[in-house]
């Protein structure tokens, strides 16, 4: 079974700071995806240990700018995945966008109508160990993409993935595929969320591309909180809390030991902004002595900037 800084100019940034107020818009705060393991934290003792550490004042806030996608780049990308007479037909995504599939064969695409596309093709699927190495593979998946025009500035290889297989007959987990992330930089910050292209290879080529990120435009700059302040959201309701921890029992402790500024986008949903957060890291540790990765994002804007 399978387991599988802101480029702007001075004066137009005094601009857009000084008639932030006057901007139309309903920014909200990033709605994070809930925590897949029940963690019991209300009686953790939160231990913060940043020293030296500042952040940002000011940050700009970007507002989604995606287009309809052109028949013409449909064209290239039915093009570029060998689709000759493909079967088309229209209808909805999770979040409601218009999707359009062309189908021919064991191949598929689907084009979101905001610019988002995914291409399988499960005829290349089989369960046999992948050859290439690594950066083999990371290298391929990147021409690829640049030879195609499809990898936009500001993405960057960050990883490989691998989809293993086990059998009665050799239990040694296989992969039998590897996939490439890249991930993306907005003014220099990491974006968290979803706003990637995904690349995955087998044996025999290419099995899939996600590409899922939104376009932006300037939308604003608003005032950041505090550090203090935003220590003070680390186990709020509005914070995104993570770990790596498979089971968990009470949290006895939770340490922070690193912090940093970051970006989040929603591209597999219908999002508006792409906005800055703080995210906290460190070591939470429950009650027998299991410690785990941790780490908690919140929303990096003082409170009166959300409508």
């Amino acid at each position: 079974m399978k387991a599988i800084k802101l480029s702007a100019t001075i004066l137009s940034m005094a601009i857009l700071l000084s008639s932030c107020g006057n901007i139309p818009g309903k920014l909200k705060k990033p709605e994070f995806p809930e925590l897949a393991l029940a963690l019991d934290i209300d009686k953790a003792e939160l231990d913060i240990q940043l020293t030296d550490t500042e952040l940002a004042s000011e940050l700009p806030v970007y507002r989604v700018s995606n287009v309809k996608m052109s028949q013409e780049k449909v064209d290239t990308l039915l093009s570029v995945f060998g689709f000759t007479n493909p079967t088309v037909a229209i209808g909805q995504d999770i979040s409601n966008r218009t999707q359009t599939t062309y189908t021919e064969g064991d191949k598929e695409l689907r084009v979101i109508n905001d610019g988002h596309y995914v291409y399988l093709d499960r005829m290349k699927r089989e369960d046999i160990p992948v050859s290439l190495s690594d950066e083999e593979v990371k290298k391929r998946a990147e021409t690829f993409l640049r030879d195609n025009s499809l990898l936009p500035e500001g993405f960057s290889v960050r990883g490989v993935g691998y989809s293993t297989i086990e059998t009665d007959i050799d239990p040694e987990p296989q992969i039998v595929e590897k996939t490439v992330g890249f991930f993306r930089k907005i003014d220099g910050y990491d974006v968290y969320g979803r706003s990637d292209i995904m690349v995955t290879y087998n044996e025999y080529g290419i099995t899939e591309v996600y590409s899922i990120y939104n376009n932006y435009e300037l939308y604003c700059v608003m005032e950041c909180k505090t550090l203090e302040e935003a220590q003070s959201d680390i186990l709020s309701p509005d914070s995104w809390i993570s770990t790596d921890a498979a089971e968990f029992g009470q949290a006895r402790n939770i340490q922070i030991t690193e912090c940093e500024i970051i970006y989040y986008d929603k591209a597999h949903t219908s999002s508006d902004f792409i906005q800055p957060c703080i995210a906290f890291i460190g070591t939470i540790t429950d009650e027998k002595g299991n410690s785990a990765r941790f780490s908690s994002t919140v929303p990096a804007l003082k409170e009166e900037c959300y409508n």
